[in-house]
Protein backbone atom coordinates (compact mmCIF):
# COMPACT_ATOMS: atom_id res chain seq x y z
CA UNK A 1 0.00 0.00 0.00
CA UNK A 2 1.21 3.79 -0.43
CA UNK A 3 3.37 5.33 1.90
CA UNK A 4 1.76 7.64 4.56
CA UNK A 5 2.53 10.66 2.14
CA UNK A 6 0.65 9.67 -0.15
CA UNK A 7 -2.24 9.36 1.74
CA UNK A 8 -1.87 13.25 2.85
CA UNK A 9 -2.96 14.23 -1.02
CA UNK A 10 -6.40 11.85 -0.97
CA UNK A 11 -9.33 13.91 -0.63
CA UNK A 12 -11.98 12.38 1.94
CA UNK A 13 -15.37 11.54 0.20
CA UNK A 14 -18.04 11.24 2.45
CA UNK A 15 -16.50 11.30 6.12
CA UNK A 16 -17.85 12.26 9.26
CA UNK A 17 -14.78 14.05 10.16
CA UNK A 18 -13.72 17.83 9.51
CA UNK A 19 -10.52 16.80 8.04
CA UNK A 20 -9.49 17.21 4.27
CA UNK A 21 -7.44 14.33 3.62
CA UNK A 22 -7.14 11.27 5.24
CA UNK A 23 -3.75 11.91 7.17
CA UNK A 24 -2.60 15.47 7.54
CA UNK A 25 1.00 16.54 9.03
CA UNK A 26 0.63 19.07 12.06
CA UNK A 27 2.70 22.35 11.80
CA UNK A 28 5.70 22.82 13.85
CA UNK A 29 3.70 24.67 16.91
CA UNK A 30 1.00 21.87 16.85
CA UNK A 31 3.44 19.09 17.12
CA UNK A 32 4.23 17.32 20.68
CA UNK A 33 6.85 14.69 21.18
CA UNK A 34 3.82 12.24 20.38
CA UNK A 35 1.80 13.89 17.77
CA UNK A 36 2.91 14.55 14.51
CA UNK A 37 -0.14 13.52 12.42
CA UNK A 38 -3.61 13.60 12.61
CA UNK A 39 -5.48 10.52 10.69
CA UNK A 40 -8.97 9.77 9.86
CA UNK A 41 -9.19 6.19 10.45
CA UNK A 42 -12.47 5.68 8.83
CA UNK A 43 -10.85 7.32 5.66
CA UNK A 44 -7.93 5.45 5.83
CA UNK A 45 -9.52 2.03 6.77
CA UNK A 46 -12.10 2.27 3.65
CA UNK A 47 -9.05 2.92 1.47
CA UNK A 48 -7.43 -0.40 2.83
CA UNK A 49 -10.99 -2.18 2.11
CA UNK A 50 -11.55 -0.90 -0.79
CA UNK A 51 -7.91 -2.65 -2.40
CA UNK A 52 -8.68 -5.75 -0.74
CA UNK A 53 -12.16 -6.26 -2.22
CA UNK A 54 -11.39 -4.04 -5.68
CA UNK A 55 -8.27 -6.15 -6.36
CA UNK A 56 -9.79 -9.75 -4.88
CA UNK A 57 -8.35 -11.70 -7.58
CA UNK A 58 -5.51 -10.13 -8.58
CA UNK A 59 -3.62 -9.33 -5.62
CA UNK A 60 -2.66 -12.53 -2.84
CA UNK A 61 -0.46 -10.51 -0.81
CA UNK A 62 -0.12 -7.35 1.19
CA UNK A 63 2.51 -5.44 2.79
CA UNK A 64 1.15 -2.45 4.68
CA UNK A 65 3.40 0.44 3.31
CA UNK A 66 7.29 0.07 3.42
CA UNK A 67 9.56 0.16 6.66
CA UNK A 68 8.24 2.64 8.58
CA UNK A 69 10.68 2.24 11.24
CA UNK A 70 12.72 4.10 9.01
CA UNK A 71 12.15 7.90 9.53
CA UNK A 72 12.77 8.86 5.77
CA UNK A 73 9.65 6.63 4.99
CA UNK A 74 7.41 8.22 7.33
CA UNK A 75 5.65 11.60 6.75
CA UNK A 76 6.13 14.84 9.05
CA UNK A 77 8.38 13.11 11.33
CA UNK A 78 5.75 10.37 12.13
CA UNK A 79 6.36 9.30 15.29
CA UNK A 80 6.98 5.15 15.16
CA UNK A 81 3.97 4.82 17.43
CA UNK A 82 2.40 6.97 14.92
CA UNK A 83 3.80 4.87 12.11
CA UNK A 84 2.09 1.56 13.61
CA UNK A 85 -0.95 3.13 14.17
CA UNK A 86 -1.02 3.95 10.61
CA UNK A 87 -0.35 0.38 9.43
CA UNK A 88 -2.74 -1.01 12.07
CA UNK A 89 -5.57 0.94 11.26
CA UNK A 90 -5.21 -0.66 7.49
CA UNK A 91 -4.17 -4.19 9.09
CA UNK A 92 -7.35 -4.17 10.79
CA UNK A 93 -9.39 -2.72 7.86
CA UNK A 94 -8.22 -5.79 5.43
CA UNK A 95 -8.44 -8.81 7.94
CA UNK A 96 -11.87 -7.78 8.29
CA UNK A 97 -12.38 -7.02 4.56
CA UNK A 98 -11.02 -10.25 3.98
CA UNK A 99 -13.36 -12.26 6.98
CA UNK A 100 -16.52 -10.31 4.92
CA UNK A 101 -15.55 -11.66 1.68
CA UNK A 102 -15.18 -14.97 2.68
CA UNK A 103 -18.73 -14.81 4.94
CA UNK A 104 -20.07 -13.61 0.98
CA UNK A 105 -18.59 -16.39 -0.47
CA UNK A 106 -15.22 -14.97 -1.94
CA UNK A 107 -13.40 -18.70 -0.93
CA UNK A 108 -10.33 -16.96 -2.58
CA UNK A 109 -10.23 -14.24 -0.17
CA UNK A 110 -9.39 -16.76 2.47
CA UNK A 111 -5.69 -17.16 0.43
CA UNK A 112 -4.75 -13.39 0.60
CA UNK A 113 -1.82 -12.85 3.20
CA UNK A 114 -1.56 -9.47 4.94
CA UNK A 115 1.32 -7.91 6.94
CA UNK A 116 4.18 -5.56 7.36
CA UNK A 117 7.62 -5.22 7.18
CA UNK A 118 10.99 -3.91 9.14
CA UNK A 119 13.95 -3.49 8.15
CA UNK A 120 17.23 -1.89 10.20
CA UNK A 121 18.27 -1.10 13.41
CA UNK A 122 15.13 0.14 14.38
CA UNK A 123 13.25 -3.11 14.10
CA UNK A 124 13.10 -4.22 17.22
CA UNK A 125 11.37 -0.97 19.03
CA UNK A 126 9.37 -1.08 15.87
CA UNK A 127 7.96 -4.79 16.24
CA UNK A 128 7.13 -3.62 20.55
CA UNK A 129 5.27 -0.53 18.53
CA UNK A 130 3.26 -3.31 16.27
CA UNK A 131 2.41 -5.37 18.95
CA UNK A 132 -1.35 -4.18 19.38
CA UNK A 133 -1.76 -4.80 15.55
CA UNK A 134 -0.03 -8.48 15.21
CA UNK A 135 -3.65 -10.29 15.65
CA UNK A 136 -4.53 -8.81 12.32
CA UNK A 137 -1.60 -10.19 10.19
CA UNK A 138 -0.19 -13.03 8.68
CA UNK A 139 3.46 -12.32 8.25
CA UNK A 140 6.26 -9.52 8.85
CA UNK A 141 8.72 -8.81 6.62
CA UNK A 142 12.49 -8.61 6.91
CA UNK A 143 14.45 -6.23 4.89
CA UNK A 144 18.22 -6.78 5.30
CA UNK A 145 19.71 -5.82 1.96
CA UNK A 146 22.53 -7.71 2.78
CA UNK A 147 25.44 -6.46 1.03
CA UNK A 148 24.14 -3.62 0.37
CA UNK A 149 24.46 -0.90 2.61
CA UNK A 150 26.64 -1.95 5.78
CA UNK A 151 29.72 -3.85 6.36
CA UNK A 152 28.43 -5.13 9.80
CA UNK A 153 25.00 -7.36 8.22
CA UNK A 154 27.21 -9.34 5.49
CA UNK A 155 27.28 -12.26 7.84
CA UNK A 156 24.01 -14.75 8.28
CA UNK A 157 24.45 -14.59 11.97
CA UNK A 158 22.43 -11.34 11.93
CA UNK A 159 19.59 -12.30 9.32
CA UNK A 160 19.14 -15.70 11.98
CA UNK A 161 18.72 -13.44 14.89
CA UNK A 162 16.40 -11.43 13.17
CA UNK A 163 14.42 -13.86 12.00
CA UNK A 164 14.23 -15.55 15.31
CA UNK A 165 13.76 -12.76 17.47
CA UNK A 166 10.73 -10.76 14.68
CA UNK A 167 9.35 -14.86 15.47
CA UNK A 168 9.44 -14.69 18.91
CA UNK A 169 8.08 -11.33 19.70
CA UNK A 170 5.04 -11.62 16.82
CA UNK A 171 4.69 -15.28 16.50
CA UNK A 172 4.29 -14.46 12.65
CA UNK A 173 6.13 -16.36 10.01
CA UNK A 174 8.91 -14.41 8.74
CA UNK A 175 9.34 -13.46 5.07
CA UNK A 176 12.59 -12.37 4.63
Amino acid sequence: TPYPEDYSYMQIVNSTSSQQVILKGLSNEECTDTKHVEIDEEALGAVAKFYMKEMLGVVYAYQISNELMGSRFRYNNMTLDEAAYFIGIQLKAMYEARNELVKEGYEEAANIIIGYNVCDFNAPEFIKCMKPYNKYCDYVGLDLYIGCFEGLMKDIWYNEFMMRYIYQMTGKPTIM
